[in-house]
């Protein structure tokens, strides 16, 4: 999976673009003030950039080294600063209450592992914190098939359901919470009609 994600990030173009998340922009924007925020799974640093552009420290991590230099680019031609950790998430190790804000961005590991990989994540972040997500929904396989370039991963266990979402954020107060079919238009491998779950939560 490294191999795969390496050789995405190491071309010459943003392949997901250098803009952030639509979703991720405008509800960032909503929360005063700015404070620390996590962003797993971050590729090539849009939404950390953006992130840090709006005041906020940003930490962000992902496996991909090629993802990091990009991003690092990014930072660089935007005038702020992002730490950005080649980590994978069973070896990311912050202390408990560390984090304001979880930005969950197009992450989607396998099924048998969203728990294992979210209740670190959760713990990171301090009650009253926030959690903005974006991710496929399990309908988007249809839209999938029929334009691939939409997106996304080929194992539809990957997707979420909004029961799920419930699940592994469960002691959230719900600020939002919908699945809705878009056009992205995110750079070269999310562009076309998509099903997507939207998710804002607050840690009680």
């Amino acid at each position: 999976m490294n191999e795969f994600w390496n050789a995405r990030y190491a071309r010459d173009n943003y392949v997901y673009g250098t803009e952030p998340n639509a979703y991720f922009q405008k509800e960032i924007d909503k929360i005063n003030p700015a404070g620390k925020v996590l962003l797993p799974a971050e590729g090539e640093g849009r939404n950390a950039v953006y992130a840090a552009k709006s005041g906020w420290e940003v930490t962000a991590f992902d496996f991909s080294i090629e993802g990091r230099k990009k991003a690092m680019s990014l930072a660089s031609q935007n005038n702020v600063e992002i730490d950005y950790l080649i980590k994978d998430y069973n070896d990311v190790v912050f202390g408990e209450k560390s984090f304001d804000l979880l930005a969950v961005v197009y992450v989607h590991p396998l099924a048998a592992h969203k728990s294992a990989i979210f209740d670190p994540l959760i713990s990171f972040l301090k009650k009253g914190g926030h959690v903005i997500m974006e991710v496929f929904s399990k309908e988007h396989i249809k839209l999938q098939e029929a334009d691939p370039s939409a997106g996304g991963p080929k194992d539809p266990e990957r997707f979420y359901s909004q029961v799920e979402i419930k699940e592994l954020f469960k002691g959230f107060e719900i600020i939002n919470l919908e699945q809705t079919v878009l056009r992205l238009d995110e750079g070269e491998f999310h562009k076309g009609e998509s099903s997507v779950i939207r998710f804002t939560g607050v840690k009680s």
